[in-house]
């Protein structure tokens, strides 16, 4: 059971820069923020580091700006970081507060996701930093990238789940259909 004030989510092939938490915790002091987000590197088998292609900018997001523009952008990367629950430092008391778990993975196809929104949605002020702290590995035999039967089912049941949070939540107001 983790304690402290704030918590990090590492894949077990991943890890950190060595300064990761001391550039977050400095950004917290300095914003005020709950909670950090930052940039990550990709690690490869053969020991190549490459940066991400995706650059993230300086920011400070508090209230509905987490929700009309934070939360959104982290799925069509415009901000420049994505879903995933990795490359950022949350609030544990944010966490344990509000009940928030992660779904299993053998349920639902982006666990990270639908944490991140429910957490997000809860947070009242986050830092985004553009250093790049987290790195993460590219496996080719990872879940994320290996077909699965039933990946499809899996993709439409959590879109679902996506868009009835966000109605839910009032993070959006109108559903459109493409």
């Amino acid at each position: 059971i983790a304690s402290g004030n704030f918590v990090f989510f590492i894949d077990s092939d991943d890890y950190l820069d060595l300064s990761t938490v001391e550039r977050c915790v400095c950004a917290v002091e300095e914003s005020g923020a709950d909670s950090v987000i930052f940039g990550r590197k990709k690690a490869y088998p053969d020991g190549k580091i490459k940066e991400d292609s995706k650059k993230i900018k300086n920011g400070e997001y508090a209230g509905q700006a987490i929700k009309e523009k934070l939360l959104p952008s982290m799925f069509d990367y415009a901000l420049g970081f994505g879903v995933s629950a990795c490359s950022k430092m949350f609030s544990l008391h944010i966490i344990k507060d509000c009940g928030l778990t992660f779904e299993s993975e053998r349920s639902v196809i982006s666990e990270d996701a639908l944490f991140c929104l429910s957490y997000f949605s809860k947070a009242t002020q986050v830092a985004v930093i553009p250093d790049e702290l987290y790195y993460y590995f590219k496996n080719d035999k990872s879940l994320t990238n290996t077909y699965k039967d039933d990946r499809q089912d899996k993709n439409d049941d959590f879109f679902k789940e996506k868009m009835n949070f966000l109605c839910v939540s009032t993070v959006i107001t109108e559903v459109f259909v493409i």
